[in-house]
């Protein structure tokens, strides 16, 4: 029995095609772990972003609910004129902050509360009585700092904060 003998470039190239595949295989293997990589990273950047906005809304809300508060608390009915005198200040003056002044915990009322899926809890508290003279007399006007802390969490259960966004406004009552 003869066996006929393959020519010469038809012997080197036996397993050339489980090669490649092995290489196509490995290839598209790589490429589909990458891709799964940036999925879950995407993912968590989407579900950080939306914490985020969570603490940020709390925070707002609760900031606007105690100024609406202020408000209403205290009557608005006086007619006062609440621009700044351009003769007190200047270039020159130094703010309060920077001179160490402080103000004692009691002038500032903590609160808490729930707004939209985060919790929120802040202070308000009343600064300084704004006086100085005007052409048409005195005026008076009650000044408010209302600071709010936003908590995001992830799902309801979670004990500790995702994130947190503190927002603060000055409220000038007038």
């Amino acid at each position: 029995m003869n066996h006929p003998v393959p020519p010469p470039h038809a012997r080197g190239q036996r397993g050339a095609a489980l090669f490649v595949a092995l290489m196509l295989l490995v290839i598209v293997s790589i490429l589909g772990v990458s891709v799964a990589q940036v999925t879950a990273l995407q993912e968590r950047m989407a579900s950080n972003y939306r914490v985020d906005d969570l603490a940020f809304q709390s925070a707002d809300g609760f900031l606007r609910a105690r100024e609406l508060d202020i408000s209403a608390r205290l009557s608005a009915d006086k007619s006062a004129d609440c621009r700044p005198d351009p003769s007190i200040g200047g270039a020159n003056m130094i703010p309060t902050w920077k001179e160490g002044a402080t103000v004692s915990e009691s002038a500032f009322e903590s609160m808490q509360g729930d707004f939209g899926a985060g919790r929120s809890s802040g202070m308000v508290g009343n600064l300084d009585t704004a006086i100085g003279e005007v052409s048409a007399g005195s005026w008076q006007c009650l000044m408010f700092r209302v600071a709010a802390v936003g908590v995001g969490v992830d799902d309801e259960d979670a004990a500790d904060a995702s994130a947190r966004t503190i927002v603060q406004s000055t409220y000038i009552l007038e």
